[in-house]
């Protein structure tokens, strides 16, 4: 996150292994977070789950919410789109591809 700092913002709340040991209530823990940090609503419709490995993809499929796939040192793009993946990126210099992006599953 050193790369971002003003996107540190976005990354204050989430869903943690500490909460669950269901991914999918993971990523619905995280809105719920989210709505305490914003102080209103937060749909999943306006939400988006950044995930470098495979099995993040299912867990924000299972609160509704989109994947973006980042290529990892562990998992290669092409194995997190074939997961499923709304959208995959190698990298996050180029920053966030979110314009247009839904939920596919």
């Amino acid at each position: 996150m050193a790369a971002f700092p003003s996107k540190l913002r976005f990354f204050s709340f989430g869903g943690y292994g500490s909460d669950s040991t269901y991914r999918g209530e993971l990523t619905r823990m995280a809105l719920r977070r989210a709505a305490l940090a914003y102080g209103q609503p937060v749909t999943a419709a306006r939400a988006v789950v950044g995930g470098d490995n495979p099995p993040d993809v299912p867990a924000a499929h299972a609160a509704g919410i989109a994947c973006l796939g980042v290529a990892s040192l562990h998992f290669t793009a092409d194995q997190t789109r074939r997961a499923g993946a709304d959208c995959v990126v190698t990298s996050l210099t180029g920053g966030l591809p979110l314009e247009g992006m839904e939920v596919t599953a």
